[in-house]
C-alpha cells in the first residue's frame, strides 16, 4: 500500500481553502435573504402578491370557534356535570353505532 504524505502547509492551505469556500457559502446566503426582505437595494417598491384561499377555511374557523365555545361551558361546569354529560355523549355514540350495524 502506498502513502501519500503532504506538507503541512498544502494541509493549512486545503483548510483556508475549505473555511472560504463555506463563509462565501454563508455570506452569500445571508445576501439573498436580506434581500428577499428587502433590506438590500429596494429597487422594486411595488410587487405583485399572490393570495391564496383554502376552501375550507370558514369550516376550520368555525370548528375553532365551537371548541371554545365548548371549552367555556365546561370551565363553568362542575365536575359532576362534565361527568353526565360525558356519559350521556357515550350513550349516544353507542345507539349511533348500534343504528348503523342494523342498516
Amino acid at each position: 500500500s502506498q502513502f501519500i504524505a503532504t506538507s503541512d502547509e498544502e494541509e493549512d492551505e486545503e483548510e483556508s481553502a475549505r473555511r472560504e469556500k463555506a463563509r462565501e457559502a454563508l455570506l452569500g446566503a445571508a445576501k439573498s435573504s436580506a434581500s428577499a426582505f428587502g433590506k438590500q437595494g429596494s429597487e422594486k417598491s411595488a410587487e405583485d402578491v399572490v393570495v391564496t384561499f383554502t376552501p375550507g377555511l370558514s369550516s376550520i374557523g368555525d370548528q375553532l370557534l365551537k371548541n371554545k365555545q365548548e371549552r367555556e361551558e365546561e370551565s363553568e361546569m362542575t365536575v359532576w356535570d362534565k361527568y353526565q354529560k360525558k356519559r350521556a355523549e357515550k350513550k349516544k355514540e353507542k345507539r349511533i353505532k348500534k343504528t348503523e350495524k342494523g342498516d
